[in-house]
């Protein structure tokens, strides 16, 4: 492995670590009341038909 090719792969997963340690300690700030709670499993369809709107 080249030099150059060592130190994008290490600068890289530097970068996606902080970046997943950044999202934790937001996560951990925002202080929910439910941690299972995500987007990704919020059921958008629930509720589409409110009365009055």
């Amino acid at each position: 492995m080249a030099p150059i090719d060592l130190i994008s792969t290490l600068v890289s997963d530097e970068l996606a670590c902080r970046s997943k340690r950044l999202l934790e300690r937001h996560h951990q700030q925002a202080q929910f009341r439910d941690n299972d709670n995500r987007l990704d499993n919020f059921d958008f369809q629930f509720n589409l038909l409110q009365p009055g709107r």
